[in-house]
C-alpha cells in the first residue's frame, strides 16, 4: 500500500504561530510509516446479534435505561427520515417493532431521557414520549435550524452539533411540551463530536475539523472546552487547533473524525485523542496550556468513539476496536476487535454506545445491509496486550493463516479446533527468533475455527473466520 508521509502542526486559539512537529516534546512514528490496517476477525469480542435493513443508515442512535429497546433515525432511498425501534431485548436476535415518517428530509441525531426521547429530523427538534416504547407518542417539536449528528443532555439542556457544516446550538427542555432552541453557533468545519461525561464536568468538548476534501492536502482540528456549571448559558473556557499535512488524496481518510478523553485516576492527567486515519494526542490537563504528546497511524481507520472506565470503544472502517487508555497514552494497543468481512474507507461503522456490558454500533452506510450490530468485549481469552512475547496477530484473507510478531525469542506451538471442539489441526514450530513470523495452515475451506496459541508459558485463544 502506499506510504503515507504526513507532517503535523501544532498551534494555540490565541498564538496562530504555527510550531511544526515533531520536534521536541512530541512523539512521532518515523516518516513514510505505511497505513496497513488489520484484516484479523475477531480479538476478544463477539459479535452477539444484527439487524440488516436496506436503508441509506442510523444517522443517530440510542439505547434505553432497561437496555431493551433501540432506537435510530434512518434515511431511505427517496431521502425520508424514520425513527425505526428495534427490541433488543434478545442481543441475540434484535428485532425491527416498527418506523414512524418524520418528515421528507434527511434526519439525524437520537437521544433518550428516561420516557422522553429526543430527536432531529431536518430542521426540526422533535419530542416523543416512549413510556411504551414501542408505541411512541408525537409530543412536540421546535425549530431546530439545522440538523444533528450527535446529542448530548446535561440536566434540562440538550446539546446538539452537526458534523457537516459544525452547526453547535442547545435546546432547552424543561417543559417537554414546549422545547425551545436558546443557543446556536456556526462553527463550520466537515466532521464535529461532542464529548461530556461527569468525570470530566463541568467541561463540555466540542471537536470540529475542516478542510476536509480530495483536493486539499491538509486538515485542521480544533477542540473546544466549555464550562456547562449553568447548562443554560456554557462559558467558553479555551480551545486550541493543530493541522495534518499530507497527501491530498488521503486528507479525508487522515481527517479527525471524533475523539476520546479519559482522566487518568493514578496521575490525575487528562488525555485528549484525535481519533481518524490519524491518532494525535494531547495532554489537556491544564485546558489552557495543552501538552502534544505524540502522533501515529492506527491499524484501523477510526471513526466514533464511546468511553467506559478506562476503555474506548471505538468504530472503525469494518467493525469495532477496543483500547485501554489507563497506560501509557502513546501507546495505545487494541485489547479487543471485531471485524467484518467486507472492506471499504467510505465511514462504514460510525455511531456506538456502551450500555450494560455490550456495544451497540450502528452502519451510515447505503450500500450494506448491517445496519445495527450487538457486541460484548469479554476478558475471557488472554488480551494479545498481555501476552509479553506476542506483539500483534492477524489473519490472512489471501490463505489461511497468521501473522504474528515476536518480541523476545519464544517456542511457539499452535492448535486449530472446529466449532465443536475437535482439533483439526496442529503444529509445533519450535523455537522462533525476534521478529515478524507467518504461520501456515492447510486449506480447510471457509468457516469459523478457534485458534489456541502458546508461546513459551502464555497461552493465546480467539475466534478466527476463513474466507476460503
Amino acid at each position: 500500500m502506499t506510504q503515507i508521509p504526513a507532517l503535523l502542526l501544532f498551534a494555540s486559539s490565541f498564538n496562530l504561530g504555527y510550531i511544526q512537529v515533531p520536534g521536541e516534546g512530541w512523539n512521532a512514528p518515523d516518516y513514510g510509516a505505511s497505513y496497513t490496517p488489520f484484516a484479523a476477525e475477531s480479538l476478544n469480542m463477539t459479535c452477539y446479534g444484527m439487524i440488516q435493513d436496506t436503508s441509506y443508515g442510523i444517522r443517530g442512535f440510542d439505547v434505553s435505561e432497561d437496555g431493551d429497546w433501540v432506537y435510530g433515525v434512518i434515511e431511505d432511498p427517496s431521502f425520508d427520515s424514520w425513527l425505526l425501534i428495534y427490541n433488543v431485548s434478545d442481543s441475540t436476535n434484535p428485532v425491527e417493532i416498527a418506523r414512524i415518517l418524520l418528515n421528507h428530509y434527511t434526519g439525524g441525531g437520537c437521544l433518550i431521557n428516561d420516557t422522553l426521547l429526543y430527536t432531529v429530523s431536518w430542521v426540526r427538534f422533535i419530542v416523543f414520549n416512549i413510556k411504551n416504547p414501542a408505541d411512541p407518542i408525537y409530543v412536540s417539536e421546535c425549530d431546530s435550524g439545522v440538523r444533528a449528528s450527535d446529542m448530548v443532555r446535561i440536566g434540562n439542556i440538550v446539546f446538539c452539533i452537526y458534523g457537516f457544516n459544525t452547526r453547535f446550538f442547545l435546546v432547552d427542555v424543561s417543559d417537554p411540551y414546549n422545547p425551545e432552541r436558546i443557543y446556536y453557533e456556526n462553527l463550520s468545519g466537515s466532521y464535529a463530536d461532542l464529548f461530556y461525561h461527569p468525570s470530566i464536568s463541568p467541561y463540555l468538548y466540542v471537536m470540529r475539523t475542516v478542510n476536509v476534501s480530495f483536493d486539499d492536502d491538509n486538515f485542521s482540528s480544533y477542540l473546544y472546552a466549555y464550562d456547562v456549571s449553568d447548562p443554560s448559558s456554557p462559558q467558553l473556557v479555551d480551545s486550541f487547533r493543530f493541522r495534518f499535512f499530507t497527501y491530498p488524496d488521503y486528507a479525508h481518510l487522515m481527517a479527525s473524525k471524533s475523539i476520546a478523553i479519559y482522566t487518568n485516576p493514578g496521575s490525575g492527567k487528562t488525555y485528549v485523542w484525535f481519533l481518524g486515519g490519524v491518532v494525535v494526542c494531547f495532554d489537556i490537563t491544564d485546558i489552557h496550556d495543552p501538552s502534544p504528546i505524540g502522533w501515529w497511524y492506527p491499524e484501523r481507520l477510526l471513526f466514533a468513539s464511546d468511553v467506559h472506565e478506562d476503555r474506548a470503544y471505538i468504530t472503525t472502517y469494518k467493525g469495532v476496536v477496543v483500547y485501554d487508555l489507563g497506560g501509557d497514552p502513546f501507546n495505545l494497543s487494541p485489547i479487543a476487535y471485531y471485524d467484518f468481512d467486507y472492506f471499504d474507507y467510505d465511514c462504514l461503522f460510525q455511531n456506538i454506545i456502551w450500555h450494560r456490558n455490550l456495544v451497540y454500533a450502528t452502519c451510515n452506510q447505503r450500500d450494506l445491509d448491517k445496519k445495527l450490530a450487538i457486541f460484548h468485549y469479554t476478558s475471557d481469552t488472554l488480551p494479545d496486550t498481555a501476552n509479553p512475547y506476542m506483539e500483534w496477530i492477524q489473519t490472512v484473507y489471501d490463505r489461511p493463516g497468521l501473522r504474528f510478531f515476536l518480541k523476545d525469542d519464544a517456542s511457539v506451538s499452535f492448535s486449530l479446533f472446529s466449532t465443536v471442539g475437535q482439533r483439526v489441526y496442529y503444529q509445533d514450530m519450535g523455537l522462533l527468533r525476534p521478529g515478524l513470523h507467518y504461520l501456515e495452515m492447510p486449506d480447510r475451506g471457509a468457516g469459523v475455527y478457534f485458534l489456541f496459541l502458546k508461546a513459551n508459558d502464555v497461552s493465546f485463544s480467539t475466534r478466527l473466520v476463513f474466507t476460503r
